[in-house]
């Protein structure tokens, strides 16, 4: 072999191997996309920074996080659009604010995947498994303006808090 086709092989094998490997790359890539798209980041994981559910015993933050900060902080930091946000981090349901909330979703190519709604009024009784149907009702009455927070939102799903379990119904 002449050393000219021995150069214009080995150029030949290295280009073809350097595209399989880019391959492989792009294909790994494609990979942890896929795999981000089914996870989702709630702002119970950083409880601690919303001052609505800070633990007081704990020193306060030294920047409290809004949500309206939220999705673009999860989106630039770690990659994730999919969120849900606890229901005491809203700072308001009026429409203004739900628009607001909407915008910093679409701003930062979020979604809101679920509301979880929890009320300290109802966590240490029945609630939605109350035997009483005034008391089931307050529940539901309670939960009911959040349908519509979601909806506006995109969400698909809100979580009510059942409170206490009935276990003898």
């Amino acid at each position: 072999m002449k050393r000219r086709e021995f150069i214009i092989q080995s150029g030949t094998g290295a280009l073809a191997l350097s595209r399989r490997l880019s391959g492989f790359s792009q294909a790994s890539n494609l990979g942890s996309e896929a795999k981000r798209e089914r996870i989702c980041i709630s702002t119970w994981s950083f409880h601690n920074l919303f001052m609505a559910t800070h633990d007081r015993k704990a020193p306060a933050p030294d920047k409290p996080l809004d949500i309206l900060d939220f999705p673009e902080m999860i989106a630039d930091r770690y990659h994730v659009h999919n969120l849900e946000i606890v229901s005491p981090h809203f700072a308001s349901r009026e429409p203004a604010y739900i628009r607001d909330v909407k915008k910093r979703l679409e701003r930062a190519h979020s979604r809101l995947v679920n509301i979880p709604l929890d009320f300290d009024a109802l966590w240490e009784k029945p609630a939605l498994s109350a035997p009483d149907a005034k008391e089931r009702e307050k529940a539901v009455s309670m939960y009911a303006p959040w349908i519509e927070v979601a909806h506006d939102l995109g969400a698909r799903s809100v979580r009510c808090d059942p409170g206490i379990i009935n276990l003898e119904d």
